[in-house]
């Protein structure tokens, strides 16, 4: 039997009787250590993350009484960025909703761009936000936005150029009425993947209001 040796052990050698194998042919085995077999255990450490949580900047406020700002928000992955939703802000009807985007500059949160603003009575834009890993990315769900038929909902991708948000490509819509088509979404990092969800979409032969993504 070898036995244990530690990294910090001198070298040594073992000798062992002639051995009775006939393959081996040495009358001596001898083994030297020049590494040590057996490593030191990893440390074990203890490791803490903190007691309290330290905001960043000042709260982040809607203006409108019923505006429900912060119904969902979605930070970039350095946490710089954040859009916050608020779906039930209005324009210039009722409840046509809005998201914004703020950005952290070490000391308070700037706007980045206008709102992006919803444009019919209940859209409900901004109930879901997501964005991009860099944060100039953001995709937002307007489930009570109308076609031809009510409440179809739609989503909407738009990209910060460091100045204003443009929109990419044209509204994802719903095929249904009541599909209330983005009711949820997300983005990939890199903003080119869009999932999105149609909470009461009803399958041919399905249940009502069973929905499905």
């Amino acid at each position: 039997t070898i036995p244990a040796k530690l990294p910090s052990d001198a070298p040594f050698t073992l000798t062992a009787p002639t051995s009775t194998v006939s393959s081996i042919i040495s009358p001596v085995n001898t083994i030297t250590s020049t590494v040590g077999i057996i490593p030191m255990p990893p440390e074990i450490r203890d490791i803490g993350y903190g007691t309290t949580w330290n905001q960043l900047g000042l709260d982040i406020s809607g203006t409108q009484v019923d505006e429900r700002s912060g119904t969902s928000v979605s930070m970039s992955a350095d946490g710089t960025i954040v859009a916050i939703g608020s779906f039930t802000y209005n324009v210039t009807g009722s409840n046509e909703g809005r998201t914004r985007v703020y950005k952290y500059n070490g000391t308070s949160w700037g706007q980045l761009g206008l709102d992006i603003l919803g444009v019919q009575a209940d859209e409900n834009s901004g109930i879901h936000v997501s964005l991009s890993a860099d944060g100039t990315i953001v995709a937002i769900g307007s489930p009570g936005f109308n076609t031809t038929s009510a409440d179809v909902g739609r989503t909407r991708v738009y990209k910060y150029n460091g100045t204003s948000w443009g929109q990419l490509g044209s509204d994802i819509t719903g095929d249904q009425a009541n599909e209330e088509s983005g009711y949820r979404v997300s983005l990939s990092a890199d903003g080119t993947i869009l999932a999105v969800g149609s909470y009461t979409y009803d399958k041919a032969g399905g249940t009502t209001n069973a929905g499905t993504n």
